[in-house]
């Protein structure tokens, strides 16, 4: 099984690209959000390989990412999307959208992808927001916890988790003002927020739709 490969990018357009590996071609299947960041035919280039095998193909899908990749992965072992509309959904959202969206359960967000319905949003949402918010966790441990925030996000409450929510939240891209209003409203939903990563859902479906305590509407990402 192919996991990785580094090259010459030789061929690249919207129904795939080649990657030259000491003579060798492989074609592999891009997102669009991949294909525009790739560098121009000629360039040395190192993707991430996802391999699906069938009985009468074997098919190479490759990201820059590792995130990209496991993204990729996850949205396959929801029941009936395959390759294909996986695909579709990371040309549409990049690979920490997705995450987003599926944990904040945005609906919206996943029904403007092509070939994405009410059902199927609905399905990856029941099916997939747990492991989509746990990523996001993970995602979020690259980045270390300042005591000062720390200190902040706890005395707005008890919860162990809320210096953790906060800084979550600031690594994912949300102003730092806007973080504290989300681990508030969190806090004051202890039967819903049990954990850091129900909280960390309530929070970015909060903050997603705009509607903070007194419906002040939010700009969202910086």
């Amino acid at each position: 099984m192919i996991a990785r490969l580094r090259g010459v990018l030789i061929e690249k357009s919207k129904e795939r690209v080649v990657v030259d590996v000491n003579g060798a071609g492989y074609g592999l299947l891009v997102p669009e959000t991949v294909l525009h960041r790739l560098p121009e035919e000629g360039g040395e280039v190192t993707l991430q390989v996802h391999t699906a095998v069938r009985e009468d193909a074997i098919t190479l899908y490759g990201f820059l990412t590792r995130l990209e990749r496991e993204v990729f992965e996850i949205l396959m072992t929801a029941n009936g999307v395959g390759p294909k509309m996986a695909l579709s959904v990371l040309s549409a959202l990049d690979a920490r959208a997705v995450l987003e969206a599926i944990a904040a359960e945005d609906k919206a967000a996943l029904h403007g992808i092509s070939g994405v319905g009410k059902k199927t949003a609905d399905r990856l949402i029941l099916e997939l927001r747990e492991k989509c918010g746990k990523r996001l966790l993970e995602e979020r441990g690259s980045v270390s916890v300042t005591p000062a925030r720390g200190r902040a996000a706890a005395s707005a409450g008890s919860a162990p988790w809320a210096a953790d929510l906060e800084q979550a939240l600031l690594s994912l891209g949300w102003r730092e003002a806007d973080a504290r209003v989300a681990v508030r409203e969190a806090l004051a939903r202890p039967v819903e927020c049990t954990s850091l990563e129900a909280a960390l859902k309530f929070a970015l479906k909060t903050l997603s739709a705009g509607a903070l305590a007194g419906g002040r509407p939010l700009r969202g990402m910086a």
